[in-house]
């Protein structure tokens, strides 16, 4: 079954243990971890979507609207706390909104291994 979320990522069903690592990911970022797209993935933008494929494991996954621009930014190194800052200017949503909805995105790909934190911030 699939399902969307906040940003528009079309997955299939996570498992008990992604669901696991992503709350461990999700307490573990910070406004100044790094983070950026992992070299396991390749990824192409159609229109207003990105379509993403995992290289591990052969799945592809879908991200449309602020999950394609969140996309965009994290094509190179870049600090939580300016991606936060970047998505409130641009899509005028409250700080903390911002913020936790950003951070569980992050966590969410973190977890699929489609995005890695840099290792300076290890």
């Amino acid at each position: 079954m699939l399902h969307e979320s906040y940003f528009g990522m079309t997955v299939k069903d996570e498992t008990p243990e992604r669901a696991f690592r992503r709350g461990e990911f999700l307490m573990g970022l910070s406004g100044d971890t790094r983070v950026r797209l992992s070299e396991t993935q390749v990824s192409s933008r159609l229109d207003q979507e990105v379509v993403i494929l995992d290289l591990q494991s052969s799945s592809y996954l879908g991200l449309a609207d602020l999950g394609a621009r969140l996309w965009q930014l994290l094509a190179q190194s870049i600090a939580v706390a300016e991606i936060e800052r970047i998505i409130c200017e641009e899509y005028e949503v409250d700080p903390d909104t911002c913020r936790r909805d950003v951070r569980e995105f992050l966590a969410q790909v973190i977890s699929r291994g489609l995005v890695v934190v840099d290792a300076e911030d290890t």
